[in-house]
């Protein structure tokens, strides 16, 4: 069986809250380094182009491919990055997800061609942690 590559498609911003900027960095240079993640297609606007190519390019600009967005892309503008990788495996996330090397083993065993898995995250909350 051939072995598809892993793309991960977020849409990046630059948050104005400092906080919440450094996690979203924080989540999205966790996922540039996860070594299962073979890609990252970011969908950018130009204003903040600039600041990521500061963050990541320099280092990772082999992973990590910018598509230029002058609008706040929508779930068919992803679906229509992801054509261009038909034969791989291609994740949609919100860019405050990190995926760890773990879950890619379940994923592996579970693509098959022209099947979209939706992840999304979900807090528990504290009084279910008993």
């Amino acid at each position: 069986m051939k072995s598809n590559s892993i793309n991960l498609f977020v849409n990046y911003y630059r948050e104005e809250n400092e906080e919440r900027r450094a996690e979203l960095d924080t989540c999205l240079l966790s996922n540039i380094r996860n070594t299962t993640i073979d890609n990252i297609i970011v969908l950018v606007s130009p204003k903040d182009a600039d600041w990521l190519n500061n963050l990541v390019l320099k280092k990772y600009k082999k992973k990590v491919k910018f598509s230029i967005f002058d609008k706040r892309p929508t779930f068919n503008d992803f679906f229509k990055f992801t054509e261009l990788y038909k034969e791989d495996i291609n994740i949609i996330s919100n860019l405050d997800i990190i995926i760890d090397k773990e879950s890619f083993s379940t994923i592996r065993d579970l693509w098959l061609p022209h099947i979209c898995f939706a992840l999304s995250r979900w807090d528990i909350p504290s009084d279910l942690n008993r």
